[in-house]
């Protein structure tokens, strides 16, 4: 969101900072919907159902939390400042870019957070604590505030703003755009690799002790499956982010550093896109992430009857 263009001045407190066209709103409005109605169900799942509150669920409900806001806030304010008051851009786009700013850092804290869980298995029950989790998230959220609203104390200053804005508008696009994306990959690779190492190594163990004692009565790949499971859905969850964020971060630098010429709906889609990601993340859960997908067959009248005995290790995925 650092590259919301400054459009139609209307005064030096008023400015435009999305676009005008009826269609671009009808897809925010959509895409506002889809996100309030899947992070509000990913939200009272882990609230409500006491099987859910399992210690890598705490970050998503903290990723859930910060795109659910996103839906509710960031486009409902935006129409009305956009046909309606005469809001003020600078605490307009400080809140917009808080709200984007905690959903990424809750995706790197989820990231961290399943690669502590895949590479140190046997040591993160003692490693993530209860009061790690939490001050994890809450150090996710302090950082996204502070990152955000000590803009405000130039923004105000106009012999300030120009002397310290653009730079502040490259860090933030790289951390938000560049430097997010590159890191959440590595990690994800990182797990990757050692989810595959792993499950080169359980295959061997299993294959001799098959071979010695026979084929053991109880099936022994249900880490492997938990495994695989987490790796999967942290993997669509970071590549959905890259692809959301990608042409937003080409966009701002196109106009932070006057590379190029951006035409006005490259930028209308690039916003778009930035939004969206904070609603395709619960299709993620909703198909990929088996204790959501058992909470949502139960939910609906119509779905298939799931075996209660299911919930005992749908939680762990």
């Amino acid at each position: 969101m650092s590259n919301i263009t400054n459009n139609h001045s209307r005064s030096s407190s008023h400015v435009l900072l999305e676009p005008t066209d009826i269609w671009y709103w009808t897809i925010r409005g959509i895409i506002a919907v889809l996100t309030i109605a899947g992070n509000g169900l990913v939200i009272y799942f882990i609230v409500f159902k006491r099987r859910l509150r399992v210690t890598n669920n705490w970050f998503v409900l903290s990723l859930a939390v910060a795109d659910f806001c996103v839906g509710l806030f960031a486009t409902p304010s935006g129409l009305v400042c956009t046909f309606q008051l005469r809001c003020d851009w600078r605490v307009q786009i400080t809140f917009y870019n808080f709200l984007l700013l905690a959903s990424t850092l809750n995706l790197w804290a989820m990231a961290i957070d399943r690669y502590i869980a895949i590479a140190h298995s046997l040591r993160y029950a003692s490693l993530m604590t209860t009061t790690r989790v939490i001050l994890i998230i809450a150090v996710s959220w302090a950082i996204s505030f502070l990152a955000t609203f000590v803009r405000l104390l130039w923004l105000y200053d106009s012999h300030l703003r120009k002397l310290i804005e653009k730079y502040y508008r490259v860090v933030i696009d790289f951390l938000l755009g560049i430097l997010s994306c590159v890191v959440l990959l590595v990690i994800y690779l990182r797990i990757l690799y050692i989810s595959q190492k792993l499950a080169r190594q359980t295959a061997s163990q299993e294959k001799d002790v098959n071979f010695n004692h026979g084929p053991p009565n109880v099936p022994k790949c249900h880490r492997r499956t938990r495994r695989n499971s987490s790796a999967r859905v942290l993997g669509c969850v970071i590549l959905l982010f890259v692809l959301c964020f990608s042409l937003n971060t080409y966009v701002s630098f196109c106009l932070n550093f006057k590379l190029c010429s951006v035409n006005p709906l490259v930028g209308s889609i690039s916003l778009l896109l930035v939004y969206c990601n904070s609603a395709v993340n619960f299709a993620v859960y909703a198909f990929m992430k088996s204790d959501i997908r058992l909470e949502l067959r139960r939910l609906c009248p119509c779905g298939s009857s799931v075996d209660v005995t299911q919930s005992i290790e749908v939680s762990l995925t």
